[in-house]
């Protein structure tokens, strides 16, 4: 009798979980982020989605602008304007949130990636942040210092 061992986060058939649509977690994840960034929800109801570097960029964005008294994002409704996405392969997904909130429009950029059978955002960012990016699992080519720059954080 032979014995055969399954990765505990892929079912049999060898692929991943369902779980949910990556596009609509990236919206969501956008929406609860300026939400954070305005003060109205705590870091922690989002860092478990969230992989460490990003959890670190957004407590010390958050931090900075509340030492500052900037305010990034006014109070009032955030409104999702679009939301596209794409998956790369079964592993890795891209979106693009577009948000309204009052009279400022801004662009978010979203990787989500699997880790352990679940997604995990590996990147969240505006345009104007003027973030490298983050070595990951599928985005291996990425400048050799983007990863070690928010090591400080």
């Amino acid at each position: 009798m032979t014995t055969t061992r399954r990765r505990r986060d892929r079912p049999s058939g060898g692929r991943p979980p369902a779980g949910p649509d990556p596009v609509r977690l990236a919206r969501a994840v956008v929406v609860t982020w300026l939400e954070i960034e305005a003060g109205r929800r705590p870091l922690e109801q989002l860092a478990p989605l969230l992989a460490p570097v990003i959890a670190r960029r957004i407590a010390a964005s958050v931090r900075d602008n509340r030492r500052r008294g900037v305010v990034t994002w006014g109070p009032g409704a955030d409104t999702v304007v679009a939301c596209h996405g794409q998956s790369l392969d079964e592993g890795s997904c891209d979106a693009v949130v577009v948000v309204r909130t009052g009279r400022r429009i801004a662009a978010v950029a979203v990787r989500l990636e699997r880790h352990r059978g679940a997604w995990r955002v590996v990147e969240l960012a505006r345009p104007e942040d003027g973030y490298d990016a983050v070595r990951t699992a599928s985005l291996p080519d990425a400048p050799p210092t983007a990863a070690l720059s928010e090591a400080a954080v």
